[in-house]
């Protein structure tokens, strides 16, 4: 997509590939339009989100960080990525 800015920041990298990995690790694995419907997002957020755009990146709330755990969360993902997902959470939000 030409003239899309991708963050270069670590933190939000980390951050979406790690949303992205939970996405996929659902058992029958989630389509992003799937979970967009279900976070109440277009799906072209959802992607947004996973490929690190800047502008997706930068407005991302909490909240929606939150509710895409909890979605996926509860149709089991592997313990290593939720100790990632923590983890990563975690120095985030420097706690």
């Amino acid at each position: 997509m030409s003239g899309t800015l991708y963050s270069t920041k670590q933190e939000h990298i980390e951050l979406s590939a790690t949303l992205k990995q939970v996405r996929k690790e659902v058992p029958g694995k989630f389509t992003q339009q799937e979970l967009a419907d279900r976070l109440g997002l277009s799906r072209e957020t959802v992607v947004a989100i996973e490929n690190c755009h800047l502008s997706a990146m930068e407005s991302l709330e909490l909240a929606t960080v939150e509710k895409w755990w909890k979605v996926c969360k509860q149709r089991g993902i592997t313990q290593r990525t939720k100790e990632r997902f923590v983890g990563l959470i975690t120095k985030i939000l420097h706690i």
